[in-house]
């Protein structure tokens, strides 16, 4: 198995980079630390956003995976903007479903844009299984030498 030494002598996973880079866009506060500690711990990039201006500019940045939690005010705004980056066309997008209850406005809103929503506890497993998925596709490709 492909490894890198971590703390306490235990072999972690190398994760390529192009298959470790996500974009959060996020403006809450106490569901981002639990999230920052699970991506620090897994070793996994990312570009934190906390304005629709600041998602503008990363969108042109190309990820693998993109992590939506905020307002209901703010996500149509959000969504059209990722989904209207040509560099984010195509990635997978989770929103944070906790807060989409409180707008009965966005109810059909993620289907259009091709997000799913998660709560706290799926968005950790569901970065786990694709970061998981990631390492296995690595590993099985044969080395071009």
């Amino acid at each position: 198995m492909i490894g890198q030494e971590a703390t306490g002598g235990a072999t972690a996973p190398v994760i390529p980079p192009a298959l470790r880079c996500l974009l959060i866009v996020w403006r809450c506060s106490e569901h981002l630390q639990k999230l920052r500690a699970t991506l620090d711990q897994l070793g996994v990039e990312a570009i934190y956003c906390t304005s629709p201006l600041a998602v503008c500019g990363a969108c042109e940045q190309g990820y693998d995976l993109a992590i939506v939690d905020v307002e209901p005010r703010f996500l149509t705004g959000i969504l059209t903007t990722m989904r209207g980056s040509n560099a984010c066309t195509k990635i997978p997008v989770w929103v944070e479903s906790s807060r989409l209850y409180e707008d009965s406005n966005l109810t059909g809103l993620l289907p259009q844009f091709r997000a799913m929503p998660c709560n706290i506890y799926e968005l950790t497993k569901l970065i786990h299984l694709r970061l998981a998925s990631a390492v296995a596709l690595h590993q099985s490709r044969p080395l071009n030498l």
